[in-house]
């Protein structure tokens, strides 16, 4: 069986596989970026204002801004998006993604941030090469908060099915991947999105250093919850030199020239996960730090997918571009 024929395969209804797409060929928008928020199939729109959240798991907005292209500043007429071009002026970061609310549930054990592809990939040497400098950038970067799996052989249709996998992914502990991470209780005035989120220094040292959990009195060691909690407000920050999502570029690894990410993962759009992991059984549940991450043990708590038109084919994006396509059609037709 091939990665075609599980994209058909029914798996009663499980998240995890992207719908396929039946256009062999790229279409084209004005803005070739596609950032898709899963639930409910909406997209997300970029370098403007927060987008509101509302699911089963967090309530409160979400901005994700990036580096224009060439650093070329957008019209006067476009407020919101000459914020986000100021916003990256003197850093060299190339994308940030700023959450702000509450969680409506506490999670099982650690949040996980995974960046995803929804099948395996057939690697040949000078990909494994690039992966394996860049998983070694990363190690050395975040230490233990860090699980990837080049993914599993998905020839088995009943291994699929029962969730018996690996997806190709690399995963965080949110806790430790974050940039910022402020909490703020009840009555506290809250960070403006879409400006620079203030964590003081020492605490982003120690959280870096896993000696504490911003909100948390207790070390990370001995903490099961990970210090989430429903009462809270969360203002998260995270951001990246490495990845350019406006040319699909990988840049600034050391001693690595610039590559497309198509070099690595092929047309496949990426997939950003957050999740925890289902008890193991284990009396320690911060053991999911070594646990391999399988589909049948992960609960989704949302998803979001990048896809570009000029390099990604299929998922929810292309799903999202189709609807759209055949909307607008309809509606020229009875205009």
């Amino acid at each position: 069986m091939n990665a075609n024929t599980l994209a058909n395969v029914d798996c009663d209804g499980d998240r995890s596989f992207p719908p396929s797409s039946s256009i062999s060929e790229n279409s084209r928008t004005n803005d070739a970026l596609h950032f898709i928020y899963v639930d409910g199939l909406k997209r997300v729109p970029v370098n403007a204002r927060p987008f509101p959240i509302d699911d089963d798991f967090f309530k409160g907005e979400f901005l994700p801004l990036f580096r224009c292209v060439d650093d070329v500043p957008p019209p006067e007429y476009n407020v919101e998006g000459r914020r986000a071009y100021q916003h990256f002026l003197g850093k060299k970061r190339m994308f940030e993604f700023q959450f702000q609310g509450k969680l409506k549930r506490k999670p099982e054990g650690n949040i996980w941030l995974a960046i995803e592809i929804d099948r395996s990939i057939k690697l040949g040497p000078f990909q494994r090469i690039l992966i394996r400098a860049a998983l070694g950038f990363v190690r050395r970067t975040f230490g233990g908060g860090f699980q990837y799996s080049l993914g599993d052989d998905w020839s088995d249709e009943d291994k699929i099915c029962k969730g018996n996998y690996e997806k190709m992914h690399v995963a965080f502990t949110l806790h430790d991947a974050v940039d910022r991470l402020v909490v703020s209780r009840s009555g506290e005035a809250l960070p403006d999105l879409g400006g620079n989120i203030e964590e003081d220094p020492d605490i982003v040292r120690r959280r870096k250093k896993k000696k504490i959990f911003r909100g948390d009195s207790v070390t990370s060691s001995s903490s099961l919850s990970s210090g989430w909690n429903t009462e809270d407000t969360y203002t998260l920050a995270l951001w990246s030199a490495y990845i350019d999502f406006m040319s699909w570029r990988v840049l600034n690894l050391p001693g690595i020239r610039p590559f497309l990410l198509s070099v690595l993962i092929g047309n496949r759009p990426l997939t950003v996960s957050y999740y925890s992991l289902k008890k193991s059984g284990s009396p320690n549940i911060d053991n999911d730090i070594a646990r391999p991450h399988l589909r049948k043990d992960i609960n989704i708590l949302s998803q979001y997918e990048i896809g570009h038109v000029d390099h990604t084919i299929g998922g929810y994006t292309q799903k999202y571009i189709d609807i759209n396509k055949n909307q607008n059609g309809a509606t020229m037709k009875k205009s």
